[in-house]
């Protein structure tokens, strides 16, 4: 499997997709290691949700020329609506640049300055995105570190501004931006219990 980096439940749900005759599916899940997040609990329900420091996942479908998003959450028992939301611009910059997309080479090379290392692992997040249509699948990661000008000691990233100038940041902006909208206006509202509750 090309996308083996995703989580379990991801590839689950894509193979449901395929096997359904989804034409298109784009999957981006965000994980973050050394967050300091929450665990929201509501008075009177036995569910909880992980607030948005841990894992997350977002899955867009195209069928019939529509296209259709769920949020996907390993951590929580709460399943998420799905509904219909035009992503049109994400299609059509993904198809016109995917060569260009796929072959590209994302480099973090640090500039040390001075007689002294210092290399802090503190917080970072890395996002991976895939593509899965009929014909082939494209899936790649992009680490917080690829778009980090200095780190802690002062070295300066080399590849910061052909970093940030790529198609494959982009791309993750304009999907980033639509979540952003999606998010701030609870579109996706949370559903129904994965599993059934016991009294």
């Amino acid at each position: 499997m090309e996308y083996e980096n995703v989580s379990e439940i991801l590839r689950n749900y894509i193979s449901q997709l395929k096997d359904s005759n989804v034409d298109t599916v784009l999957a981006y899940q965000e994980v973050c290691i050394g967050s300091n997040g929450s665990i929201d609990i509501i008075l009177g329900d036995t569910c909880f949700e992980y607030g948005k420091n841990f894992t997350f996942t977002y899955c867009f479908w195209k069928k019939n020329g529509n296209t259709n998003i769920t949020r996907i959450d390993k951590e929580s028992c709460y399943k998420f609506d799905t509904i219909e939301y035009n992503i049109n611009k994400i299609w059509e910059f993904y198809f016109f640049n995917k060569n260009k997309i796929a072959s590209e080479n994302l480099k973090a090379e640090y500039l040390y300055k001075g007689d002294t290392l210092e290399y802090w692992v503190d917080h970072y997040c890395i996002n991976e995105i895939v593509f899965v249509t009929s014909i082939d699948t494209l899936s790649f990661e992009l680490s917080e570190y690829y778009f980090k000008q200095y780190l802690f000691n002062n070295s300066e990233n080399l590849n910061y501004l052909d970093n940030c100038d790529t198609y494959r940041k982009q791309l993750q902006l304009l999907i980033r931006n639509e979540l952003d909208f999606i998010e701030k206006n609870e579109l996706i509202e949370k559903a129904k219990y994965k599993f059934v509750k016991k009294h």
